[in-house]
């Protein structure tokens, strides 16, 4: 992208409104200080996907201008890996201690990708985890005055089949860290329709998805990893495949063809390959859908509309996605089981 386009960080979140009409979303914006760039958001009151774009375009600005101020930062992230895999190796959790381990990691990410505007999360180790009747690696929850409360695993840094159990936990805590972020400062949730603009809701299943899995998350989280491993050598993983299949069984939705080349280069494969295979599978399932005949139409002509979306949902679970291997991923990976 170029420098100019990058830039342009004050324009208006929404480049399609529609004419006639005051758009009542907030904008990021960025104030220039002494002590280095601010973030200026409101809470729950921007779009999805602006948001997530003029995020990850004040990324790019700053690995082009700011070098000098975020080097050191993921240089400190790289040795607290480093430190904390030799560390971990050589003895089981202990919470009251290790807390803090990863506090220290959450300030950096913090730091580095959201400037400070995480200071509103209430980080803490919790074992036994379960959200909803599954078991999970992390959690984020709304809490009341704007709070966010974020549960990791302690189990998560002693992953089977992991070379480095630190970046485990920290591809967990970046996962949910985003969840946090969009869960902060977007005008609506899959549970929580936008206040501003009823049309707003209309692509709430698309923007932010009824898992939190959709198009601003998976911005973020591809444009992210892709950093984080150019930046430090680290081989953390967001567990995007696997956020974009929750997302699809429980929606339908996943990225568009249009969006393929706006991704990095390193991270495009493995959303045009999800997305190939999804928009197959949604023409099967139509077609099945459609050619029903006999006892089985009329069944399905009696079912109401929830039954309908529960038997298309169970199809989507039987869909069989092509994993794409990272560049310099390791195949074991691990599993999902962050909640968001």
């Amino acid at each position: 992208m170029e420098l100019s386009r990058l830039r342009q960080l004050h324009i208006s979140a929404d480049a399609a409104s529609r004419p006639g009409r005051r758009d009542q979303h907030a904008t990021l914006k960025i104030q220039n200080t002494p002590s280095g760039r601010k973030l200026h958001l409101q809470n729950r009151a921007h779009k999805p996907r602006p948001l997530a774009e003029q995020l990850v375009s004040l990324w790019k600005y700053d690995l082009l201008q700011d070098r000098a101020t975020i080097e050191p930062l993921f240089e400190d992230l790289r040795k607290w890996v480093h430190v904390n895999d030799a560390y971990w190796h050589h003895r089981t959790s202990d919470l009251d201690r290790d807390a803090p381990q990863l506090q220290v990691s959450f300030q950096l990410i913090n730091t580095l990708f959201f400037k400070g505007k995480l200071d509103h999360v209430d980080l803490n180790w919790e074992t036994k985890l379960i959200r909803g009747s599954e078991a999970c690696y992390g959690y984020v929850e709304r809490l009341r005055h704007g709070k966010i409360k974020m549960g990791i695993d302690p189990a998560d840094w002693f992953e089977a089949g992991r070379a480095s159990p630190t970046t485990t936990i920290l591809g967990t805590l970046i996962h949910e860290c985003i969840h946090a972020f969009l869960m902060l400062y977007s005008c609506c949730q899959h549970n929580e329709p936008c206040k501003k603009d009823k049309h707003c809701n209309k692509a709430l299943a698309r923007t932010i998805g009824l898992t939190g899995h959709g198009e601003a998350w998976i911005w973020l989280a591809a444009h992210m990893e892709s950093i984080l491993k150019h930046q430090t050598g680290l081989d953390i993983d967001l567990h995007i495949h696997e956020a974009m299949k929750h997302e699809y069984e429980e929606s339908g939705s996943y990225v568009h063809w249009q969006m393929f080349s706006h991704y990095p280069m390193d991270m495009q494969e493995l959303v045009s390959s999800f997305a190939a295979t999804a928009t197959q599978a949604e023409n099967d399932i139509q077609r099945r859908m459609q050619g029903q005949s006999g006892s089985e139409l009329q069944q399905y002509l009696e079912m109401d509309e929830v039954d309908r979306l529960r038997q298309v949902k169970e199809l989507r679970k039987r869909v069989q996605f092509r994993r794409v291997i990272r560049p310099g991923a390791t195949p074991a990976g691990g599993n999902l089981r962050a909640s968001g």
